[in-house]
């Protein structure tokens, strides 16, 4: 066999084997379709209690965003019993003094806000 022959052989056999793996593919998506097409989605449950949820805030030299960044987390619609918020500042400018400040606003609020 001349190389041409074997260069195209091999081009071939490499072009039968993906469009065969793409086919397998769909089969299989197909088959999971069929197979859960008669069985609907469940609605989602309510919670009896809302669990305690954690927003960490990184921040790092945000001077300019980090004031609208903490006033819309504080905006959430979640109680506020429920929300913990973390600012972790590692800021080597001003940034620090308004995430104190803020924080200490949100505290007057009833929010739970640690400052690291």
């Amino acid at each position: 066999m001349h190389w041409q022959t074997i260069l195209w052989l091999c081009c071939y056999v490499f072009v039968v084997t993906v469009l065969s793996a793409f086919g397998l593919h769909r089969w299989y998506l197909v088959s999971l379709f069929w197979r859960n097409y008669r069985n609907p989605p469940k609605p989602l449950g309510r919670f009896e209690k809302l669990p305690l949820d954690t927003v960490q805030l990184p921040i790092f030299n945000e001077l300019h965003v980090v004031s609208r960044l903490i006033k819309s987390v504080s905006e959430l619609d979640y109680p506020r019993e429920l929300l913990q918020i973390q600012i972790l500042d590692d800021s080597t400018d001003e940034t620090r003094k308004i995430c104190e400040a803020e924080a200490e606003a949100l505290r007057a609020q009833g929010f739970d806000v640690t400052l690291i």
